[in-house]
Formats: structure tokens, C-alpha cells, sequence
């Protein structure tokens, strides 16, 4: 077992106090009750709210004594022993926090990360995002425009005939016309087989396809016979990050930022690929970036940025980076689940349920939707509201949500 991480450690500089709460836990305590009362009559959810009012009133004895009941009403259940563990830790029964956190592994793996007892990051990945196209990827026209600028920069140094085939695959990619694309490609390679640009494009439109082999092969073809070229580079690192080589796909971004800082997308790319990597301040800096001189076409920037500012202990910045992103590309499911992560992050449940309801308002469908609002119910100490989400979410076809059902919820 690693060493309990010190995310929750908070001093406390009560001698007296601590002192009983280590008698509770280990006889009878001050006021005659047993350490580990077995009587039941409550539920245990109950046991866990009132652990939390006793705690905003420093009231650490009867903090314990309440932990000490959730688990005695139900011993098999691992949220309890977090929560008693996370207390503990606090209060510096590091050796007792300890035994309470193995034993909630043994009962139900995600609990911890589920607590953020190893972390935002951790905890993050417990939650699920809706993966649309548009959160990491550019639309088209914006990633076209600059073979535009690029052909504008060059047209005197190219031949006519080269250049009007170029401009036509590049107008018929953005048509969806693949198959005239490649016809228009092969016009340029009769005409100079050396043209590393129809080469690039080559392997955009194999990109565009799923061939992402071929179209690896085309963008180091171009690079061969132009070292130079920065969207070569770029297109480079986007196969890379597809194939799940961050760091590789870094190196590639960074080479088309340092031959062409204007190219604007490539800090989008470099921001999604830092985020990947733990670098959350180089990530935030490049969205910033791409917002900066991109404009209207890195508005899912504002989504990523956000995201990356709660990591970071930001919580106002991430906030207004959803807000921003909801304002300016209205109220989509996307975003609202994006900005329920946060206020769920942040502790904030009732905010991260309204924000979760409004995106299943808009689409009913959405599985992930429903997985994170049960998330937030758990942590709210509804467990009824918590199943049925997590049940429609797994009958919607789920299965995070059905892996959550078996630890989580009882038949």
C-alpha cells in the first residue's frame, strides 16, 4: 500500500481535544458510549450527515462517534470507511486512517478515487465526459484556412497549373469530396512529384478516412522533402496523439509551433496533449493562446481550459471559462455537463445537479449524463437517487456505469 497521500491533511492545533477523540476511538468515551456502537435503527447515510454537521462545529468526539456508527450499521460498506478515514487522517490517526482505507479497497476499488482520496486527477477520472468530436478537434474549415494563406503566400513561386490543382483539392476536402481531393492530388504529383504539400494533404484526407498508417507514412513523405513545411509536423502530431503517443506527439507540435507561430491550431493540439501529460499550467497557457489569436474556432478551448484550472486549485477561473463557453455557444449538454464536473469537483453537489439535469433536459440519451449525476447523488448521500441514475445509465448502455452498479448499489 503506498503512503496516504497528504491532500487532506490539515493541522489542527487542539492537544485536548484530539487527545478524546483518541479515547473514543479506542474504549469507551468520555460520555459512556461504546467506541463501535452496534446498534441500529438508522441508516447509515444518516450516521454520514450528521458526521458532517458535527465536523463544521469542531466537534470532533461526536465527528467520530458518528463515523464510527456508519460503519457499524453496515461494516460491508466502503463509503463509510473513506469517509472515517479521510477524518482520521485529519486528525492525525494516520495508522487508523490507514486500515480504514485498505479496507474500503477491499470492499470497492473506485471508493477512494471516488472521495478524492487520491487526488482531483484521480477523481476526474472517475467522471465521465461527453466525447464529442468538437471538444477535441477542430472543425474542418478552421484546420483548411491555412493551406488558403499558405497557397496565397506561394502562388508566384508555383506553377499555375500545380497551384489551381491544389486550390481545387483543398476546396473539395472542405465539400467532403475525398475521391475528387485525391484525384486533384494526383494531377500535382504528375506535374512535380516532389510537392511536399500534396503529400500533407495526402495524409489529411487518409487522416479524414481512418487510414492513420497511410496517412503516417504521407506526412513523413512530406517532411522528407520539406523539413520546413509546419503543417506537415502539426498533422504529424495529431496521428501521434491518436495513436496514444503523447510525448512524441508533442515533439511534433512543438516543431511546427517553432516554423510557423502562427499556426494558431497547433497550441490547441499542444494544450490537449500537455493536459494528457500532467503539464495543467503549459496546457492552460497554450488554450490561452489559441483563444488569444484564434478566435471563434478554439471555443472549445474555453471547455479544456476550465477543466485544467480546477486541477490546478483555480476554481473561479474554471468556472468562468464554462460560464464564458455557455454564454457565448449557448446552453449545450456538453457544457453543462462539463461545468457539473467542476461544481462536483469542487463539492459544490446541488450546483453540479441542477447543471447535470439541464443537459439531460436538452438529450434524454446521454449515459454519461446520468453516470455523473449518480456520482453526484452518492456524494450527497442519496443512494436511492444514485442507483436509478446509474441504472438508466447502464441500460442506456454504460458500462462504467454497470462496473459502479456492482459496488455501489445492492439488487
Amino acid at each position: 500500500m503506498k503512503p496516504i497521500t497528504l491532500l487532506f491533511a490539515i493541522a489542527i492545533g487542539l492537544t485536548p481535544v484530539l487527545a478524546g477523540a483518541q479515547r473514543l476511538h479506542n474504549g469507551p468515551s468520555p460520555v459512556g458510549r461504546p467506541a463501535i456502537p452496534q446498534d441500529a435503527g438508522y441508516d447509515n447515510q444518516w450516521f454520514l450527515r450528521q458526521a458532517d454537521i458535527y465536523l463544521n462545529q469542531f466537534d470532533l468526539e461526536e465527528t467520530l462517534f458518528a463515523l464510527d456508527n456508519a460503519v457499524a450499521q453496515d461494516p460491508y460498506w466502503a463509503d463509510a470507511y473513506i469517509r472515517r478515514a479521510l477524518f482520521k487522517y485529519r486528525i492525525g490517526m494516520k495508522t487508523e486512517a490507514e486500515a480504514d482505507l485498505q479496507a474500503a479497497q477491499r470492499l470497492n476499488p473506485y471508493a477512494a478515487d471516488l472521495y478524492g482520496y487520491n487526488g482531483p486527477n484521480r477523481q476526474l477520472g472517475v467522471l465521465a465526459f461527453l466525447d464529442t468530436k468538437e471538444g477535441t478537434e477542430l472543425p474542418l474549415d478552421a484546420r483548411l484556412e491555412y493551406y488558403f494563406e499558405i497557397l496565397e503566400r506561394q502562388g508566384a513561386s508555383r506553377e499555375v497549373l500545380e497551384a489551381e490543382h491544389l486550390y481545387a483539392a483543398v476546396a473539395a476536402i472542405e465539400q467532403d469530396e475525398l475521391n475528387l481531393a485525391r484525384f486533384e492530388l494526383q494531377q500535382v504529383l504528375a506535374l512535380n512529384p516532389q510537392s511536399a504539400l500534396a503529400y500533407d494533404l495526402q495524409g489529411l484526407i487518409q487522416t479524414l478516412q481512418g487510414d492513420l498508417a497511410s496517412a503516417q507514412g504521407s506526412f513523413l513523405r512530406s517532411i522528407e522533402l520539406q523539413p520546413g513545411l509546419a503543417p506537415a509536423w502539426y498533422h504529424l502530431g495529431r496521428i501521434h496523439r491518436a495513436l496514444g503517443e503523447p510525448a512524441r506527439a508533442e515533439e511534433c507540435l512543438d516543431r511546427a509551433i517553432e516554423l510557423d507561430p502562427t499556426l494558431h491550431k497547433a497550441y490547441f493540439d499542444r494544450a490537449l496533449v500537455r493536459q494528457t501529460r500532467g503539464d495543467a499550467q503549459g496546457a492552460v497557457n497554450d488554450y490561452s493562446l489559441a483563444l488569444e489569436n484564434g478566435g471563434a474556432a478554439f471555443l472549445s478551448a474555453y471547455r479544456h481550459r476550465g477543466i485544467t484550472r480546477k486541477l490546478m486549485g483555480d476554481y473561479s477561473g474554471a468556472l468562468q471559462d464554462l460560464d464564458l463557453a455557455l454564454e457565448v455557444q449557448g446552453k449545450r449538454a456538453d457544457l453543462l455537463n462539463a461545468r457539473g464536473i467542476i461544481y462536483l469537483l469542487s463539492g459544490a453537489y446541488a450546483q453540479a445537479i441542477d447543471d447535470l439535469t439541464a443537459a439531460l433536459r436538452l438529450d434524454e440519451t446521454l449515459a454519461e449524463v446520468y453516470y455523473n449525476r449518480g456520482i453526484a447523488y452518492l456524494l450527497m448521500y442519496d443512494p436511492v437517487s444514485a442507483c436509478d441514475d446509474l441504472r438508466i445509465s447502464a441500460e442506456l448502455g454504460y458500462e462504467r456505469a454497470n462496473q459502479k452498479l456492482r459496488y455501489f448499489c445492492r439488487p
